[in-house]
């Protein structure tokens, strides 16, 4: 079993749990339909909810609060990011060869 999230025609989204049978999509319960984000994320937990008890799992919750805590922290305290890689490796090379060019410059006649 799955759950079909569906756009409607009017923009809203209607969620159905369907169960397969060989080429078959029989549905098992339409569960509604929904238009705003708040909505659609509740009637997805709820979803999800009928489903786990439909096939009799159980889900666990893996998010730990500590984790999101410290992305958080390292992403508001990112302010630059700079790419000196290229320069780095053809740095010396590039000032090499424009020293070059200064000493004997091509004359092209």
């Amino acid at each position: 079993m799955f759950i079909r999230k569906k756009e409607n025609k009017s923009g809203s989204i209607s969620f159905h749990i369907i169960r397969k049978e060989g080429r078959k999509q029989i549905l098992v319960k339409s569960l509604g339909s929904a238009k705003s984000a708040e909505a659609i994320s509740k009637l997805d937990q709820r979803a999800q909810d009928e489903l786990s008890g439909l096939l009799k799992q159980h889900t666990l919750d893996f998010s730990y609060e500590q984790d999101e805590k410290f992305i958080r922290q390292m992403l508001d305290n990112i302010h630059q990011i700079e790419v000196s890689g290229v320069e780095l490796i053809l740095g010396n090379y590039l000032m090499k060869l424009v020293l070059m060019l200064l000493k004997n410059p091509y004359s092209g006649t």
